[in-house]
């Protein structure tokens, strides 16, 4: 799977580092702490698979960092992750255009991420 180009956003840098941690094995990884970093980054680059967090400190959503990635890239292969149980949420992001959904049970399973990056590629 050489060389595959891997974009993970979340507000949480422990997490970014965490999940990059064990992605890096095997892809080219590229981390954002916020939404408009993300927005930014993947306007000037595209990407493999792009893991975004729906739940961001900021005022950009991880729902508006979808429906963006989703504009610009209308066959982008994105993963949502989110340590809340929302259904309505869940929804709102199948509804952006997801591909897969993780959540974030006390901690990031990485390899849970991993297997979905995988499976999308």
């Amino acid at each position: 799977m050489g060389n595959k180009r891997i974009l993970v956003m979340d507000d949480e840098e422990e997490i970014c580092d965490f999940i990059k941690e064990k992605l890096e094995r095997e892809f080219e990884v590229e981390t954002a702490l916020t939404g408009e970093s993300a927005i930014e980054i993947f306007s000037k680059y595209s990407f493999d698979v792009y893991v975004f967090d729906l739940r961001l400190s900021t005022s950009t959503t991880g729902i508006d960092v979808i429906k963006k990635c989703r504009e610009i890239y209308p066959d982008a292969k994105i993963i949502a992750m989110t340590g809340y149980v929302d259904q309505n949420l869940k929804q709102e992001a199948f509804d952006a255009g997801i591909s897969h959904y993780a959540l974030k049970p006390s901690g990031i399973q990485p390899d849970e991420i991993y297997k979905k990056v995988c499976e999308l590629l």
